[in-house]
């Protein structure tokens, strides 16, 4: 009767399905609240321009597994830090190429 039912973590992957369009099930880690997840999606497109999206999942997954996660608030101004220092670099290299 009960088997019928979906599993907390699998009824809120179902609710988060926006979530489940950028990360892989098993990526998903319940040490690590959704809100991160968002927090993370939010900055994908500008993640993935810089090739640095893969990598941020890996280091927020290994923050919820080692019980380090920062505040949320503070994780969402890491992402935009990480942002914009690669872009600064970029920045640097094209002004020096030139």
């Amino acid at each position: 009767m009960f088997q019928d039912l979906l599993q907390p973590k699998e009824l809120i992957l179902s609710i988060h399905s926006s979530i489940l369009q950028i990360f892989k099930k098993h990526e998903i880690l319940d040490s690590v609240p959704f809100s991160y997840y968002r927090a993370l999606k939010r900055k994908k497109t500008d993640l993935i321009k810089l090739g640095l999206f893969e990598n941020e999942k890996k280091r927020l997954n290994k923050m919820g597994e080692k019980n380090i996660l920062p505040g949320r608030e503070k994780y969402k101004i890491q992402i935009i830090d990480l942002i914009n220092s690669e872009k600064s670099k970029r920045k640097k290299k094209t002004i020096r190429g030139n």
